[in-house]
């Protein structure tokens, strides 16, 4: 079981009022952690990012082939991500919720179908000369997962500021 926080998938901006703290869930686990996540006030806006949501850098639609050639995308926006793989075949397509923690993104699908459990999968990624690349740090409980995310260079098509 986890906590989903639900309104935290996006960085929000609001009028300046005050600054404030709150406790946030922090993982996947369902625990809360102390850490407080401030809200800090500038003279234009207030700004807050949820904790695991993708850093503004990775966020967007990402494009890239797979080793078979076929047409593969992922998007990243807060705490969401969608993939579709495009083929001469048809399209397969997934989604559900990460979480990202310094170079280890999260992913989590608790599709009963395709998926066993949480549907989680641990993965290191990285950005290198503008590519995008995934490589996993564990088991996949979502196998159909993983041709979305191993052996493609993603590249940036739609940066997502939010």
């Amino acid at each position: 079981m986890f906590l989903i926080v639900v309104g935290c998938g996006v960085e929000q901006t609001d009028p300046p009022t005050s600054t404030t703290s709150a406790p946030v869930a922090t993982g996947v686990t369902g625990q809360v952690d102390a850490t407080l996540v401030s809200t800090s006030t500038t003279e234009s806006a207030t700004t807050t990012t949820a904790p695991g949501a993708a850093p503004v850098g990775l966020r967007g639609r990402w494009e890239g082939m797979t080793p078979q050639g076929e047409e593969a995308q992922i998007t990243l926006a807060g705490v969401n991500y969608s993939a579709v793989i495009i083929s001469g075949g048809g399209r397969a397509e997934g989604a559900g919720l990460i979480f990202v923690d310094g170079d280890t993104i999260v992913f989590i699908n608790p599709n009963p179908i395709a998926c066993s459990g949480e549907g989680r999968g641990e993965y290191f990624w990285s950005v290198e000369d503008g590519v995008l690349r995934f490589e996993p740090s564990g088991t996949d409980e979502c196998p159909p997962r993983v041709p979305h995310l191993i052996d493609i260079e993603y590249t940036l098509v739609d940066p997502l500021d939010y």
